[in-house]
């Protein structure tokens, strides 16, 4: 049982009905050039659909083109041969494997037998698997266990080392075959196929949950993203407003360690206009000062820097019959809670 995907693979050339390995060793000695023109008499497309004396031109590693007298670019390297077709992948295969990592028996869905791949473990079998027209091979680990974990695609090329082309390619497992030497029974090998079908079930439903997941995920990214443009507008907005306020002198001063000075108030009502912190308004026949504090507090009123009243209390009401630059201010235990800004008062022009 394997699970993965389609690949595209390299291109086998052969003369006669050899494989022409001295061909693809050729190649990887030289500097390729970024175009390589290969003729055969015989081109396999497909199972079933052939060409005879065709050019397949190929730049940069990727088919561009294949047909009769197609035009080969100079400089182009030529490469001949009585066959061409795709190379043949190997589909279960221990290529780069120990044996004892090939036939782990505790092997997991989890294992990955890219991790136990060795470079230097018998290089001559893939030279051999490469001369016999394999180019590709599905490496597996722990074969006799119920999940062989997730197989590797190599190339075989002749270096030292695996060319990996999808390190987690597939998952392998097994059903019905001799466990640690015991043969399995009718029984064993439907509790194994139960078994099966269960993981696979819930492999199934992890999946569709990730997707949901995924989905409901992209939904919650798009709301962050408009949120977060829409908090960043209004940021701008705000300090702009900030920074307008505290040039008009619409501020006051507050330590906090007292109480929380929010609901803090302070304003000049004419019964025309309301003035507030750093505002001018003129004097008329009816002008209150109000003030209004969050919890008790020895209060002051200021004008023109000098106090004109102080009394206990959370709000100040004071009519106002002469022009000046009125403040206020609160005191807690002999220390200043709440300091505002000037609000001034003029006569009438």
């Amino acid at each position: 049982m394997l699970v993965g995907p389609f690949l595209s693979l390299p291109l086998l050339v052969a003369s006669d009905l050899r494989v022409s390995g001295p061909f693809l060793q050729q190649a990887r000695q030289q500097e390729s050039p970024q175009t390589v023109a290969i003729r055969a008499h015989r081109v396999i497309l497909r199972p079933g659909e052939e060409m005879t004396d065709a050019t397949i031109l190929i730049e940069r590693g990727v088919i561009v083109s294949i047909g009769k007298d197609l035009p080969v670019p100079p400089g182009a390297r030529v490469i001949e041969g009585a066959v061409a077709c795709a190379g043949f992948v190997d589909p279960w295969s221990s290529l780069g494997l120990d044996p004892a990592s090939a036939a782990d028996p505790s092997a997991t869905p989890a294992t990955r037998t890219a991790d136990a791949l060795d470079p230097w473990y018998l290089p001559e079998e893939r030279r051999e698997a490469l001369l016999a027209g394999v180019t590709a091979a599905r490496v597996q680990a722990g074969r006799s266990a119920f999940f062989a974990g997730i197989g590797a695609l190599v190339h075989t090329s002749e270096g030292s080392k695996p060319d990996l082309v999808v390190e987690d390619a597939c998952v392998a497992g097994s059903v019905g075959v001799s466990r640690g030497g015991r043969a399995p029974d009718p029984f064993d090998r439907v509790a194994e196929v139960d078994r099966l079908v269960g993981a696979l079930d819930k492999g199934r439903r992890y999946r569709d949950s990730l997707l949901e997941f995924k989905s409901e995920l992209e939904k919650w990214l798009k709301a962050i993203l408009e949120k977060t443009t829409e908090l960043e507008k209004d940021f701008k907005k705000a300090k702009k407003q900030v920074l307008e306020a505290v040039k008009h002198g619409a501020l006051y001063v507050s330590f906090d360690w007292w109480d929380d000075p929010t609901d803090f108030s302070f304003e000049i009502d004419n019964g025309k206009k309301i003035a507030g912190m750093g505002d001018t308004i003129e004097l008329e026949e009816k002008t209150e000062l109000v003030a209004s504090f969050p919890q008790e507090a020895l209060l002051n009123v200021y004008k023109n820097g000098e106090s004109i009243l102080e009394e206990e209390g959370d709000e100040i009401l004071v009519d106002l019959t002469e022009p000046g630059s009125y403040r206020v201010e609160a005191m807690r235990n002999d220390i200043v809670w709440i300091l505002s800004n000037n609000i001034y008062v003029k006569n009438k022009e």
